[in-house]
């Protein structure tokens, strides 16, 4: 969508992300979950999860995804 709206014809913009294979996007969630939480390894946890959480919320990722990852951190 972000292509298109930049002018890049649908097709074109279609065959090229054909090409790349999407990462699990869980998978990136937590790995960046767990590498955020581990700045705030001296905190309460309650705080971590919440820094976290906004972090994640901030780069675009949705809350089902975040609130997955939260929860395993």
């Amino acid at each position: 969508a972000e292509l298109i709206a930049k002018g890049i014809n649908h097709q074109l913009a279609k065959d090229e992300l054909a090409k790349y294979p999407l990462e699990d996007n869980d998978a990136v969630v937590l790995d960046l979950a767990k590498r955020r939480a581990a700045r705030y390894k001296d905190r309460d946890k309650l705080k971590i999860k919440r820094r976290v959480f906004d972090y994640l919320a901030r780069r675009g990722f949705g809350v089902e995804s975040i609130q997955k990852a939260v929860n395993q951190i």
